[in-house]
This record gives structure tokens, C-alpha cells and sequence, in this order.
């Protein structure tokens, strides 16, 4: 048994909120837990019935997109008996799932692949940009003896040499000037964006704070730990690369 068949076991029968109890209890944990849920997530979409899915999906607190990007690294990397080579990053783990297998050993081989592999470092592995295509070396000019082609008629230059009709000229006032179109600077909208971000952990803060959000503390946790977890893993994505570019 081997591939796809080798990941879903067809003894296993599980009800929906079991498959959630299950896979939210995987996503806790490091890569080799990251792998399992995908692992499962595949196994429990086999398993559960019509409709069940997507509540399935929201009592674990993952998104169908975020199921996907999961069920991909299942698919990828369950046979693979270590995974302590791999990057802890979900986001960085799926675009790794994109590589051919032989392509992730030569990259740990190497060293490109790591645990702190960043998610940059993992797009840029997976899709690496393409060689600029060299610029054609321009065509050498033809030398001729007198200087001249051959059939060169210098009377030809005469309708050249011959001054254009006058034309009514133009006051400069009157060429309209293109209006150049207002568009914020990189650096302000990356500002911009912090800003709105420590804004918004500022209200999440304060909503969780609330004796209204502590009643429903548990369901808060299981529908959102895994979406906070990611914003974690590229807000540190963010800071490295921004501590590499000022290094």
C-alpha cells in the first residue's frame, strides 16, 4: 500500500466531532503534528457525511482554504519517516509540498531547507525566479570600402535636405500636462499596515478581555488558536526579513 491509499485507512470510522477533537489536538504540536492533521484531514474527508464538512471544519477553527494548504502537506510529506529537517511553518510546509521529493532532500542536503526556514526562503525554494534572459549582442556594422553602400545615390539626400512646409506653431501653455496619479509610497503602507495590525491586537485584547468573551472562552479557542497561530509565523517572517534587510 503506497501513496494516497497508504494515508487513508478505511478501517477508521470516526464521527465529525471526533475527527475535530482529533486533528485540533494535532495542530498543537510541531511539524510532525502539522503532517498528521493534513494526514487526517484527508482521512475524515472520506469518512464524514454529506454536510458534516464544513461545521467540521469550524468547530477545529480552520478556514476550507487553510484544510487545503493542511491536506496538501499530509499528502506530501506522510511517508516521510524525519521530519525534524523540515521548516515548523505551516505556510512555509505548504509551499515545500509543491517540490518534487528529490528536490527536498538535495535542498536539506544543502542546507536551504531548515526548521527556521522562513516563509520567504520556502516560496522563493519552491517557485525560484526565473534567469534574465541575456540581452542578443547587437549585429556588427557593415564596412564598405569608400565608405558608402553600394547603389548609395547622394541625390537621394536632397528631398531629405529639404526643409519642412511651415506649420502654425504651438504655444507651450496650450500642451496639457499629464497629471501624474497619487500613489502611496511602500514604506507608508507598510507602516500603515503595522499600524492597523497593533490596532487590531489592541480591540482583540479588549474583546477578549470582557466578561461576555469568557463565557465562550473554549469556543473562541478552538475556532480562532489556529488562525492566530498563523499570523504569529508571518508576523516573525516579517521581522526577520526586515532584520535581514538592516543587517
Amino acid at each position: 500500500m503506497s501513496g494516497l491509499d497508504s494515508i487513508v485507512d478505511a478501517e477508521i470510522v470516526l464521527s465529525s466531532a471526533e475527527w475535530a477533537e482529533r486533528i485540533r489536538g494535532h495542530l498543537g504540536k510541531a511539524v510532525e503534528g502539522i503532517v498528521a492533521a493534513g494526514r487526517d484531514l484527508i482521512a475524515a474527508k472520506a469518512d464524514v457525511r454529506h454536510g458534516e464538512w464544513l461545521p467540521m471544519l469550524k468547530e477545529i477553527g480552520i478556514s476550507e482554504p487553510e484544510s487545503r494548504r493542511l491536506q496538501a502537506i499530509g499528502r506530501e510529506f506522510s511517508n516521510r519517516p524525519n521530519l525534524d529537517d523540515l521548516p515548523r511553518s505551516v505556510t512555509a510546509l505548504y509551499e515545500l509540498s509543491r517540490v518534487p521529493a528529490d528536490e527536498i532532500e538535495s535542498g536539506i542536503a544543502s542546507g536551504d531547507i531548515t526548521p527556521d526556514m522562513t516563509i520567504k526562503d520556502a516560496r522563493n525554494f519552491a517557485r525560484p525566479e526565473p534567469e534574465p534572459t541575456p540581452e542578443p549582442e547587437p549585429a556588427p556594422r557593415p564596412e564598405y570600402p569608400d565608405g558608402m553602400p553600394p547603389g548609395f545615390n547622394p541625390g537621394d539626400l536632397d528631398e531629405l535636405n529639404t526643409p519642412a512646409p511651415d506649420r502654425p506653431s504651438r504655444a507651450i501653455d496650450d500642451v496639457p500636462i499629464p497629471q501624474r496619479k497619487n500613489r502611496t509610497r511602500i514604506t507608508d503602507q507598510v507602516s500603515r499596515a503595522v499600524t492597523d495590525m497593533n490596532i487590531a491586537a489592541q480591540r482583540l485584547t479588549e474583546l477578549l478581555s470582557d466578561q461576555r468573551a469568557q463565557k465562550h472562552i473554549e469556543r473562541l479557542a478552538k475556532e480562532n488558536t489556529f488562525r492566530l497561530r498563523a499570523l504569529q509565523e508571518t508576523i516573525t517572517d516579517a521581522i526577520k526579513n526586515l532584520e535581514g534587510e538592516n543587517q
